[in-house]
C-alpha cells in the first residue's frame, strides 16, 4: 500500500519552520520516506525553505490560493496534485503537526479518518439554516465532541484527514464546491466564518454519502488544551499522543510547549529535539518571535 503525506505552506517563516518540522518529524519518528511526503507552497516562499525540502528529497508543489476569501481553505488545492490521486492512501495534515510516531496502524478500512471536533461551535438552529440553504437534509446522528457536547457526526477537526485513494479525487471535487458554495453565501457562516473549510467538509460528507472512521485524540492532540480538557472531562492520564497540533503553542525559539500532565511530555521532548536541530538550519524569523513567551525550557538531550 502507497500512503502519500501532505501540507499546505503559506508565505511566511513561521509556516516555513512548520513544515520543515512536519517533515522531519514524519521522517525521523513517522517512519515515513521522503518520497511519500509532499509539500505544496502557496504565495512567495524562501530558497531556503525550498533548497532544504529538496535536499531531504520532498516533492514540492507550487499553488495559487484556493480562495482569497479564507486562507484556511488552502488545503483543498491538494486535491489537484497528481502524486496525491495515485496513492492508495491520502493523509492530509495542516502543516503545524508533528509527529511523534508512525500513523501506520490507523491507515484502514474503507471511509474517510478524521478526530472529532473539539467543539461544536455551532448552534443546533444555525446547521439547520445551513443545510436548508444547500437543500440537504440535516443528518440526525450526533456524537459528542471534544468537550463532551453534542455535534454533527461529521463535523471533524481539520488538522488531519485519512482518505482512501478511491474517495480522494471525487470527495475532493464535492468538498471543494460547498467550500465555494459556504464562502459565496458566508453570512450563514457568521461569526463562525473561520470554520468554512470543516463547515462545507460536514456538508460534502452528506451530499458524499460519507461516515467518518473516527481516529483518537493521540492522532490529533491539541498541545496545550487536549490534556486539561481530558483530565477535566474523564480523568484520563495516561494518554500518549502520537501527533501533536500545536497551533501557536510555542516559545520564541520554536519549542513546543510542556503539558500539565507529566506523563504526555515523552512526545514533546522527542518533536523539541527536532526544533533544535531545526534552529540550526533554519533560524526563527524576526516575524515568528514573541508568539508566547515561555522560561527556558531547553530540551533534555537535545543535539545536533
Amino acid at each position: 500500500m502507497r500512503a502519500v503525506y501532505s501540507c499546505v505552506a503559506d508565505a511566511g517563516s513561521k509556516y516555513a519552520r512548520q513544515a520543515l518540522l512536519w517533515a522531519a518529524s514524519l521522517l525521523v519518528y513517522g517512519g515515513v520516506e521522503a518520497d511519500s511526503l509532499v509539500v505544496h507552497m502557496v504565495g512567495e516562499h524562501d530558497a531556503r525553505l525550498q533548497g532544504l525540502l529538496a535536499s531531504w528529497g520532498i516533492e514540492q508543489v507550487t499553488a495559487d490560493p484556493f480562495d482569497t476569501r479564507h486562507p484556511y481553505s488552502n488545503k483543498l488545492v491538494q486535491f489537484a496534485t497528481p502524486a496525491l490521486r495515485s496513492a492508495d492512501f491520502i493523509v492530509l495534515c495542516d502543516c503545524d503537526l508533528a509527529f511523534a510516531g508512525s500513523v501506520a496502524p490507523w491507515m484502514r478500512g474503507e471511509r474517510i479518518r478524521a478526530r472529532i471536533a473539539d467543539r461544536p461551535w455551532l448552534p443546533l438552529d444555525q446547521w439547520r439554516e445551513i443545510f436548508d440553504a444547500a437543500n440537504l437534509a440535516l443528518p440526525g446522528a450526533r456524537v459528542r465532541a471534544g468537550n463532551g457536547a453534542l455535534t454533527l457526526a461529521s463535523f471533524c477537526n481539520g488538522g488531519l484527514y485519512m482518505i482512501p485513494g478511491h474517495l480522494f479525487a471525487p470527495f475532493g471535487d464535492i468538498w471543494s464546491q460547498w467550500d465555494l458554495w459556504l464562502l459565496d453565501h458566508a453570512e450563514l457562516l457568521a461569526p463562525r466564518t473561520i470554520f468554512t473549510d470543516q463547515v462545507s467538509f460536514t456538508l460534502a460528507c452528506e451530499d458524499f454519502g460519507q461516515r467518518i472512521d473516527y481516529l483518537p485524540i493521540e492522532l490529533n492532540f491539541h498541545t496545550g488544551k487536549s490534556a486539561t480538557a481530558l483530565r477535566q472531562r474523564d480523568g484520563r492520564r495516561g494518554l500518549v499522543p502520537t501527533v501533536l497540533h500545536y497551533h501557536d503553542m510555542v516559545g520564541p525559539r520554536g519549542f513546543l510547549f510542556k503539558e500539565k500532565i507529566p506523563s504526555m511530555n515523552a512526545p514533546t521532548e522527542r518533536i523539541n529535539q527536532l526544533v533544535h536541530n531545526i534552529n540550526d538550519l533554519y533560524p526563527v524569523q524576526p516575524e515568528t518571535e514573541g508568539l508566547r513567551e515561555e522560561p527556558d525550557r531547553s530540551p533534555p538531550g537535545a543535539d545536533h
